[in-house]
């Protein structure tokens, strides 16, 4: 829409007019992750070490119910098939801080937000025991394809899986409830 000047010409609208909800999310999705990776900084090595040994214990214990008698000592998993030690970078934190993020900046209402930070969380720490499993597994019968799978497959996947269950968070828990409101 055109503004008329102080001599009836028209003048252009402010090129930020009409895109304000798309900035608004932009700077909800950065501010996020800025304050993310604040937290970390500010938790220091304690909160990361803490992480870490939580994700170990995980995958010990999903080791040890598929057979691979999984152990965790601190952030060192040790089975019978394979040992890893589990670094911060080895958590699901990146993609929660993503996932949260993505859902927050979403113009949606603050229900199905809640809702999808709540059901997102867990699916994504199950996703992240899943890609630790298979990369012991991975360790133990194909070693020179341990890095490939871990820093190349594993990563790009779980940041597309991350961002598909967000896609399906929208088109399901968002439009219903966006439907049920109108």
């Amino acid at each position: 829409m055109a503004r008329r000047g102080r001599k009836g010409a028209a003048r252009p609208a402010p090129a930020w007019r009409g895109r304000s909800v798309l900035l608004r999310a932009w700077l909800v999705f950065i501010g996020v992750l800025l304050a993310f990776h604040i937290g970390v900084v500010a938790g220091g090595a304690g909160l990361r070490e803490l992480a870490s040994r939580f994700n170990a214990e995980l995958t010990a214990a999903a080791l040890a119910l598929l057979g691979a008698g999984g152990r965790a000592n601190g952030t060192v998993v040790t089975s019978s098939i394979f040992s890893a030690e589990i670094i911060f970078e080895c958590t699901a934190a990146y993609v929660i801080a993503m996932w949260v993020a993505a859902v927050l900046a979403y113009p949606a209402r603050w229900r199905p937000k809640l809702l999808g930070i709540a059901l997102g969380i867990p699916a994504l720490m199950l996703l992240n025991v899943v890609r630790l499993v298979s990369l012991f597994y991975v360790g133990a019968w194909w070693t020179e394809g341990f890095e490939t799978a871990h820093l190349l497959v594993w990563q790009s996947l779980l940041v597309f899986l991350t961002v598909l269950l967000w896609l399906l968070w929208a088109a399901t828990i968002v439009r219903r409830d966006e439907a049920r409101t109108a």
